[in-house]
């Protein structure tokens, strides 16, 4: 689980493969060729990040 704070998505390039989504923006993560991924999301949050925003 991974947390997303706003509303900001992107459409997937193609080529790429579709790798997460959430119920509201269905652009969260690809990847392409095996070596470029791209988020949307948070990874980098802790429940104490969360809980101080």
């Amino acid at each position: 689980m991974f947390y997303q704070w706003h509303s900001e998505t992107f459409e997937i390039p193609v080529g790429a493969v579709h790798l997460a989504h959430n119920g509201s923006f269905p652009g969260q993560a690809y990847s392409f060729e095996d070596r470029v991924y791209g988020i949307e999301f948070h990874p980098e949050m802790t429940r104490e990040m969360v809980d101080r925003w």
